[in-house]
């Protein structure tokens, strides 16, 4: 059987924000050398589970390099390119390709030297677009240059996302969502992934994370402002104009196979069962096995997520009878065999896939 997408990881920062919960290490000089030693010992383990378990790398359809701050690989992007092109069957069309950048942390350059290597998607780190209310984020970059990287992307004319977030520490100043999407939907991304900050009990602005019904406003305002946009829905936290969704996630979320290295990566091997494996900080991996029970729940959780939906055929009778309550709550609607939850169901769907499961 053959595995199509890649996720690496790539665990190094410019700086520790104190809201991020991702394994990552600070960025020195030796950074990018001791990675690439790392993913090259990391090669003979996935090769043997690889082995064992009769999968085998296909022609890549989706990477996905994320992390850490993998722009950060800067005049070292040549190496790592190579690396991937040679190891793995690399066939960019119509693979995707797509690589996380942060502002202050790529030269145009080598984002050129990227897309020459085909990658083809970018995932720009962008949060707020709010001079007064950035500063809480803890970035490493200034606001300055979150503008000046959106101006870049928009000239090269080239696919790429937004990461947006809610839920930020409230400082007595009411957030205008609206107002900070549409300034940069200017820009022209296509896609836009949203994400609610949640934090530790060390976080040193704790006691401003507002409630939750704030949040829920806030999460309804981008829906509603994104919708305006020409974005549509596709995902509870994920917005794309019409055929610019990430390839890559609906992999995840259909339960394909995917491979992944670095530090902390998950792939996912698929056959009747499952195997999730993990990679540790010394190249080796910890691994899960998943009964087909399991991966069906897994699924039910990550497609109820998206506009595919479940599949209401499924379900017990007690199980539709939710469902059809659900539906005259105006959580979500049937559509065929397909139960698709809307915006509404989404703010609370953990509480709602609970009741049916």
């Amino acid at each position: 059987m053959e595995v199509k997408s890649l996720y690496i990881h790539y665990p190094h920062c410019m700086h520790l924000c104190n809201y991020c919960d991702f394994y990552k290490k600070k960025f020195d000089l030796k950074s990018n050398e001791n990675f690439f030693k790392y993913l090259i010992k990391s090669l003979k383990p996935l090769e043997r589970l690889l082995k064992e378990k009769s999968f085998k790398i296909g022609p890549l359809e989706t990477i996905y390099i994320g992390g850490g701050t993998p722009s950060l690989w800067g005049e070292d992007v040549i190496k790592f390119m190579k690396f991937f092109h040679d190891y793995f069957q690399l066939e960019f069309s119509p693979a995707e390709f797509t690589m996380e950048v942060d502002p202050g942390t790529f030269s145009e350059d080598s984002i050129k030297s990227l897309i020459d290597f085909g990658v083809n998607r970018f995932s720009l780190g962008v949060q707020s677009f709010d001079r007064e209310i950035f500063p809480v984020l803890d970035r490493s970059h200034h606001f300055d240059e979150i503008r000046k990287s959106l101006e870049f992307f928009s000239k090269l004319d080239i696919n790429y996302s937004v990461d947006f977030m809610i839920g930020l520490p409230e400082q007595g100043k009411k957030r205008d969502i609206e107002s900070e999407l549409k300034k940069i939907s200017v820009y022209g991304p296509k896609h836009m992934s949203l994400y609610i900050l949640t934090v530790g009990e060390s976080y040193p602005h704790k006691d401003l994370i507002p409630e939750d019904e704030v949040i829920s406003k806030e999460y309804l305002q981008v829906h509603q402002t994104m919708k305006g946009l020409g974005f549509e829905q596709y995902e509870v936290s994920n917005y794309a104009k019409d055929g610019f969704e990430s390839s890559h996630n609906w992999k995840y979320w259909k339960q394909n196979s995917y491979l992944a290295l670095g530090t902390s990566a998950t792939g996912l091997l698929v056959e009747d069962n499952g195997l999730r494996f993990k990679w540790r900080p010394d190249g080796t991996y910890t691994s899960e096995a998943l009964t087909k029970t399991q991966l069906d729940l897994e699924r039910l959780y990550t497609m109820s997520r998206t506009r595919e939906g479940i599949n209401s055929s499924m379900f017990s009778k007690e199980a539709l009878s939710q469902l059809s309550s659900f539906e005259k709550n105006n959580y979500g609607f049937f559509d065929g065999d397909k139960f698709i939850f809307n915006e509404n169901g989404f703010v609370i769907l953990d509480t709602l896939i609970e009741k049916i499961i």
